[in-house]
């Protein structure tokens, strides 16, 4: 080898060595930023998942979708991961609107003598929008108790 080979092999050494610590700082900086997403899509999840839970209208397979969200996370599956823990929220918003809309539902069954026409008309069209914030807000301005 001679003397000129040899510092471009260190100089062209160098360089492969400063690459290979950008791409890593790079991998690093995606990883972080994929852990960041996942921690709020189920953190989102979950506070919507013990939302339904104290309504007790929790729906039995939500709480294994945000179970299965963690474990392809670890698995590396992030795609995945945030799927099932966006599927885990919105099965846990859609527990809730359904309770909301039974009980304003059944409040309108009971009540349905005692309540103006308009009352009825109002509170019928927002149950048959499947809307449960406007039916069982529309329902305790009647006097429900819907929490």
């Amino acid at each position: 080898m001679t003397s000129r080979a040899l510092p471009t092999l260190v100089v062209l050494g160098s360089m492969v060595l400063a690459l290979g610590g950008l791409g890593a700082r790079t991998l690093t900086t995606q990883d972080a930023r994929r852990a960041d997403a996942f921690q709020r899509a189920h953190a989102l999840a979950a506070a919507d998942i013990e939302q339904a839970r104290a309504r007790q209208a929790l729906w039995l397979g939500t709480d294994a979708l945000l179970a299965r969200a963690g474990r392809a996370f670890e698995l590396g599956a992030f795609h995945n991961a945030l799927l099932f823990a966006g599927r885990a929220r919105q099965e846990a918003r859609l527990a809730q609107n359904q309770a909301r809309l039974e009980a304003a539902r059944y409040f309108l069954e009971l009540n349905r003598e005692a309540l103006a026409a308009s009352a009825i008309d109002q509170l019928s069209a927002s149950l048959d929008r499947h809307d449960g914030l406007a039916a069982a807000g529309y329902a305790r301005a009647l006097g429900a108790d819907i929490p």
